[in-house]
């Protein structure tokens, strides 16, 4: 639990300074949210474990499929640090790749929220 907390306090000291940056989705990726994936025990770089830019049926792909036995349990879709996620378009999306895939949970992040 002590590295839970020192990740999410880490970040947030971060926040302030990439913010203002205007940062893009794929550094919010790597900057915020691989390191809380990694802090929950979840292997970034395996994609028995992670799967990047997993496929989706409709030819598209969500940003991360966390899988369980290699078989996909929630998926993830990143957005830019500044994205308020109010964009029904972008909430629909994810909920649509999981709905589709069998996939019961996902989440939708810009790294904060």
């Amino acid at each position: 639990m002590k590295s839970i907390v020192s990740c999410i306090e880490n970040l947030q000291r971060k926040f302030p300074r990439h913010k203002k940056a205007n940062m893009k989705e794929y550094p919010t990726r790597t900057i915020f949210v691989d390191p809380l994936l990694e802090v929950l025990d979840w292997d970034v770089r395996d994609p028995d474990e992670i799967e990047l830019e997993y496929p989706t049926l409709d030819g598209k792909s969500v940003d991360y499929a966390a899988k369980i036995n290699k078989k996909p349990v929630l998926f993830l879709e990143a957005k830019a640090l500044s994205d308020p996620l109010v964009d029904v378009k972008a909430i629909t999306q994810v909920v649509g790749y999981a709905a589709n895939a069998g996939v019961e949970w996902c989440i939708l992040t810009n790294g904060i929220t």
